[in-house]
């Protein structure tokens, strides 16, 4: 389970000069994928259905280039933020009940300490694992990476992610 924001998207399609995957721009994108012994597909529908979805919110792909294409808007994260500049990298990892409110919250924290850098967020969401890449700042000013670690240990997050620091 994979997450990206529109401006992972715009930026992803801009560089890539990838067309749009859904009829319509959302705030937040997730990508699912399910495997198992039997087709999941039914499970997921039924759960999708749950959530009271629009048609247009949803893209399905079932062969292996279908899904390529699904997941290129997420892979191509990293090469399109490297376009920019050099980014301030940050991996961090915050309680799932939390991302919500960090994803609000860093915002905030590099529009204050940043003012007109460009902030790209994505990640793991399954393990609550997102990358905060900041282009803008100086590589060697460390005033962002500290604001944006703070507010990760203020959330109870951990501020190194999938590599197994901890806090």
């Amino acid at each position: 389970a994979e997450i990206f924001y529109a401006e992972g998207m715009e930026l992803v399609r801009s560089h890539s000069h990838l067309g749009a995957p859904l009829p319509r721009e959302w705030p937040v994108y997730l990508v699912l994928e399910c495997a198992g012994l039997a087709d999941p597909s039914e499970a997921l529908f039924e759960a999708l259905a749950g959530l009271d979805l629009t048609d247009d919110a949803t893209a399905l792909a079932v062969d292996p280039a279908g899904q390529g294409r699904l997941w290129a808007y997420r892979e191509r994260h990293t090469e399109a933020i490297s376009a920019l500049g050099v980014p301030h990298k940050l991996d961090v990892t915050l309680p799932q009940a939390r991302l919500a409110e960090f994803e609000a919250a860093v915002r905030k924290v590099v529009d204050s300490v940043a003012p007109g850098s460009r902030l790209i967020l994505f990640g793991h969401v399954g393990d609550g694992n997102l990358h905060v890449n900041v282009v803008g700042p100086p590589p060697e000013d460390e005033t962002l990476d500290q604001a944006v670690l703070e507010l990760v240990a203020s959330m109870d997050g951990s501020i190194s992610a999938e590599h197994g620091i901890g806090r």
